[in-house]
């Protein structure tokens, strides 16, 4: 009788055990969090960029700042409600989807399949107001982006693109772009040329650091 509950009871707990394993893999689990570009001599204000890896595998990369605010003036915007919004003091480009580890674990795939715009600005007592103002389902064109990926000591390194290529997805297929819609190509360009000048640097690797 002893020896039957000693057998049940590992048995109980090896099975516990394998329930609440953790699937992902330690470098799976070092990526999963929150990521800033350190752009040196740069008001986060006018410029920031991130990214966010998710535990169930969403993946999000933002760019947002004030130079986005360029946006409400194009004709690419088409005719937007701003409501009560008087001043538009900034921007954000979102590109969402999902990433994986692949390989030997030393790469990282992301999936991009929807980019929001949206635009934002502040009212009396509210604050601040975000607005989106274009919505692209990406569908069969999902944009997919491969690097090199490293993890030490709360950075974050991801190579084979030079920050501006990677961030802006610079050199996406012709199919990509023409899914993209109007709006969406005006504020990838604005971000191309907003990276480019205040990330000169053509090196194939850039560095985030976990916020």
């Amino acid at each position: 009788m002893l020896t039957f509950f000693v057998v049940a009871s590992l048995a109980l707990i090896a099975g516990c055990s394998d329930d609440t394993s953790d699937p992902l893999s330690p470098k799976q689990r070092d990526v999963i969090g929150s990521w800033q570009l350190d752009i040196a001599e740069v008001d986060e204000d006018l410029l920031e960029v991130s990214y966010r890896f998710d535990r169930d595998g969403g993946a999000l990369n933002q760019v947002s700042g004030e130079f986005l605010k360029q946006l409400r003036g194009m004709d690419e915007l088409g005719e937007v409600d701003f409501g009560e919004l008087e001043n538009v003091d900034g921007g954000n480009v979102k590109w969402t989807g999902e990433w994986k580890e692949i390989g030997a674990g030393d790469s990282l795939e992301v999936v991009f399949e929807t980019i929001t715009v949206e635009l934002f600005g502040r009212l009396p007592i509210i604050g601040k107001v975000t607005i989106p103002v274009y919505l692209a389902d990406l569908a069969d064109d999902a944009v997919t982006m491969r690097f090199g990926c490293a993890v030490t000591a709360g950075e974050l390194t991801l190579s084979g693109r030079s920050p501006a290529e990677a961030i802006s997805l610079d050199g996406i297929s012709e199919s990509e772009t023409a899914a993209l819609g109007g709006p969406a190509k005006a504020a990838v360009g604005l971000v191309l040329e907003t990276l480019q000048a205040r990330l000169p640097t053509t090196e194939p690797s850039f560095t985030l650091t976990k916020q």
